[in-house]
């Protein structure tokens, strides 16, 4: 593209490189393993997550990734009733469901059957 590369990774990410100054700018980012299952939203943001062990704050209206967290760092597997998966992640780092509270916390459900109530500023900042 001229004086610009663009290069897309595994992790999901479309990042388009100023060849002059090696500059790096993302222009499209995404869950990049297995499928996205959770979804929930407040007044400013959307979250979502997935198999591919993060959760990720988007802006509706640039339609950019304002940050992302890890489901989780623990290694899991479900005992039993897990949800299928594609991805190559443990069940423990696979998220299904999300909900955010009217007081500041995201909760996380993993596919191992674990909740994790955090702070939805974890989520805030860019990866």
């Amino acid at each position: 593209m001229g004086e610009n590369m663009v290069c897309g990774f595994r992790n999901g990410c479309i990042i388009e490189i100023a060849m002059a100054d090696n500059s790096e700018n993302c222009l499209m980012e995404s869950h990049h393993d297995g499928e996205v299952w959770g979804l929930a939203m407040n007044a400013e943001s959307v979250y979502t997550s997935g198999d591919d062990n993060q959760v990720k704050k988007w802006c509706p209206t640039s339609r950019k990734c304002q940050g992302s967290d890890a489901v989780s760092d623990k290694v899991r597997k479900a005992k039993r009733n897990r949800a299928s998966t594609l991805s190559k992640y443990p069940c423990s780092k696979a998220s299904r469901a999300l909900a955010v509270g009217p007081n500041g916390h995201i909760a996380i459900c993993c596919n191992d059957g674990h909740v994790y109530i955090r702070d939805l500023a974890c989520v805030g900042d860019p990866a």
